[in-house]
């Protein structure tokens, strides 16, 4: 991998979760709810190349379901600290392209290229 094949620009997000104690309609807890997604890691932004993996249909309980994995790398500028590969392992990735935003769901991270230049994301989008 040469660093001029990172041609694309993705942006690596973490969900945050809400604790705020509130209670569903049937009155049980509704703590820790999916809340929104930010920007996280040593760069908001980032230069990446893209390898689309494989692409498939299914049909789960009456609905056809479309993926698409991906495979994504990127620098390991900054991704050095151990506590980033759990952060990594549970986020998603936003790409932008033709003015719309697609999102790839992160299935695992892999260290390449010796000396932990660079960071493989093998990825999924549900359509």
């Amino acid at each position: 991998m040469q660093i001029g094949d990172l041609d694309r620009r993705i942006s690596i997000e973490e969900s945050a979760w809400n604790d705020d104690k509130s209670q569903d309609d049937f009155g049980q807890p509704n703590n820790y709810s999916l809340g929104t997604w930010s920007s996280v890691g040593p760069a908001t932004t980032v230069w990446a190349h893209m390898e689309w993996l494989d692409g498939s249909l299914s049909e789960e309980s009456d609905k056809t379901t479309a993926t698409e994995k991906v495979k994504f790398t990127i620098r390991a500028i900054g991704w050095n600290n151990a506590n980033y590969y759990k952060v990594l392992s549970s986020s998603r990735i936003k790409w932008s392209a033709g003015g719309k935003h697609r999102y790839y769901y992160i299935d695992s991270v892999k260290w390449i290229d010796g000396r932990d230049q660079f960071i493989e994301l093998e990825a999924e989008e549900k359509l």
